[in-house]
């Protein structure tokens, strides 16, 4: 059986997650924020639905070039509640 990795090349500083790269202090920040809820955060914002809160996963992002521009944790209401 053969298999094809193909990765992604960032600058320094940077990971590559998901075919983009994003600044390594940035993710840092972000797992700092969810290491610290101690479990508090809603697991609705589990995307992938794998049991865990990744970083890009919390709250509404916006990056540009690989850097978080925007990061929102307004509440988050689904049918009302």
């Amino acid at each position: 059986m053969f298999s094809l990795v193909i990765s992604q090349d960032c600058e320094t500083g940077f990971l590559p997650i998901n075919e983009q790269c994003y600044f390594e202090e940035d993710i840092n920040i972000l797992d700092a924020f969810i290491e610290n809820s101690n479990g508090s955060i809603n697991m609705i914002l589990d995307i992938n639905n794998n049991g865990i809160i990744e970083p890009l996963e919390l709250c509404t992002q916006e990056w540009e070039d690989g850097r978080i521009v925007l990061f929102d944790c307004y509440p988050i209401i689904i049918n009302g509640n």
